[in-house]
């Protein structure tokens, strides 16, 4: 999928380490073998359980990842939510206030 690929690489550039999916089932691999500190899941993901099949994988997960539900709707129990279609600046705004939730973040 283009969008995720572009999605992917502006947070590389951005200096974060990305782990992609195409599948809920990839997903799910995914958390299943490798640390996950933030997971952005679209709503609508293909395969498996979909995207409450990943959600449920991301629970279980210790530490568990903090969530962003990529969606063309509101709200998702325990989740941060993005519109769709993503603005990376925007995302990367959001990713920022969940991974450095105190404002500690280096200048």
């Amino acid at each position: 999928m283009l969008a995720r690929c572009r999605i992917a690489d502006g947070l590389r550039a951005e200096g974060y380490r990305v782990h992609e999916a195409s599948s809920a089932d990839e997903a799910v691999a995914v958390l299943s073998t490798l640390p996950v500190h933030l997971l952005l899941l679209d709503k609508a993901i293909p395969g498996g359980a979909g995207s409450h099949g990943v959600l449920q994988a991301a629970h279980g997960c210790r530490p568990a990842p903090r969530v962003i539900l990529a969606s063309d709707e509101a709200g998702a129990a325990g989740a941060s939510v993005i519109q769709k279609p993503i603005v990376l600046d925007e995302l990367l705004a959001l990713i920022r206030r969940l991974l450095d939730p105190a404002g500690t973040e280096a200048s």
